[in-house]
């Protein structure tokens, strides 16, 4: 039975992360940009954090000065293969030899650019074009983004069972009814669960009287 309720409670703190993206959710990953080295090209893919739920914003960071260098835009997998083939010998736009291309790095690749930088993520990596170029060996990859959290484990505790303990508890009876075949009170712990939802969800009420209204968690 013990097994049981922990299944029960594991279904209701994953199924409130799920609802929506709470500021005890926020993480930030950074991997180092490795650029070309003699004839080797740049390095395109790097690991996607894996408790990644939702990227926020992705850019790259000089460590040595704490300062953002450049934004990269998050785009399709279909957009970042296209801009790879338009820059390759296959492609009859294949630009390498033409020196007034201030973006050329190395033949079929182009250097990272402010203007030109994007990111999408697929099969766990994330892949960026342009490639680093030399310069930017010593920059970061830094990605600011939600992740999934692990329930707390026996007698600890975490934002959602501190904030939202009614929520996880009504969830959990929830699981509880449908897993034992039905129970009479289903309908009353279904209407406190959107009660206490909609209770997480909302600005705290003095919000609108102190400024911007931001939720909670």
């Amino acid at each position: 039975m013990t097994a049981l309720v922990q299944t029960w409670f594991y279904t209701a703190h994953k199924a409130l992360q799920r609802l929506h993206n709470f500021r005890c959710m926020e993480a930030t990953s950074f991997v180092p940009l490795i650029g070309p080295v003699g004839t080797t090209l740049g390095i395109t893919r790097y690991p996607v954090p894996p408790d990644l739920k939702k990227s926020r914003v992705a850019y790259q960071i000089d460590p040595s000065t704490g300062f953002i260098v450049r934004f990269f835009e998050e785009t399709s997998i279909e957009t970042i293969r296209q801009n790879r083939w338009y820059t390759s010998p296959n492609s009859p736009e294949w630009p390498f030899g033409t020196d007034s291309d201030p973006n050329l790095n190395l033949p079929g690749q182009r250097q990272i650019t402010s203007k030109s930088s994007k990111f999408a993520i697929w099969n766990d990596t994330i892949e960026i074009d342009p490639a680093p170029g030399i310069t930017d060996n010593a920059n970061y990859f830094q990605l600011d983004y939600y992740r999934w959290l692990l329930p707390p484990a026996e007698n600890s505790f975490d934002w959602f069972t501190i904030h939202a303990f009614d929520y996880l508890t009504y969830r959990s009876l929830i699981e509880y009814a449908q897993a034992s075949g039905g129970d009479t009170r289903l309908p009353m712990w279904q209407a406190l669960v959107t009660s206490s939802w909609s209770e997480v969800r909302n600005p705290d009420v003095d919000a609108s009287n102190s400024g911007e209204l931001v939720m909670r968690g």
